[in-house]
């Protein structure tokens, strides 16, 4: 997820800087397959995502640079993102707060010693979807 989401933000940036329509169409292509491949649905009705929330933080802003230009379906997969990470906020918290790194599925003994980069991943995506809703905001009232 962490490579794919680099290549969905080089491709955006691409097409930014040249106007080429290939740079675009391959940002498409690579979201659309990081989606099926890093997005596994589960019986909780929501997407199981990697146990690594930084490498998904990334896919996750390759979504975001990429929604510009795709609004249909990169927001259904930013929503998707946005009610896996609403479900684990209500679902797999520990007793200090922490968020499982393995959003759905939750704790297990894998996850015992917490890690910054994990849980300051998952506060930076609550952070992205704000901004992200803010932008909506925006654009509804001009």
């Amino acid at each position: 997820s962490y490579n794919t989401g680099m290549m969905i933000s080089a491709a955006v940036h691409l097409y930014d800087a040249t106007a080429e329509e290939r740079y675009l169409n391959q940002a498409k292509r690579f979201a659309q397959a990081g989606f099926e491949t890093f997005a596994t649905q589960t019986s909780a009705g929501v997407y199981e995502f990697t146990d690594v929330p930084w490498f998904d933080k990334l896919l996750f802003e390759g979504f975001l640079d990429l929604y510009p230009y795709d609004t249909a379906t990169v927001g259904e997969y930013i929503a998707e993102v946005e009610r896996t990470m609403d479900y684990a906020w209500e679902n797999s918290r520990n007793d200090e707060g922490y968020i499982s790194p393995a959003w759905v599925s939750g704790w297990s003994d894998a996850y015992r010693y917490k890690s910054v980069l994990d849980h300051s991943s998952t506060a930076e995506m609550y952070a992205m979807l704000a901004q992200y809703h803010l932008g909506l905001t925006e654009e509804s009232n001009a």
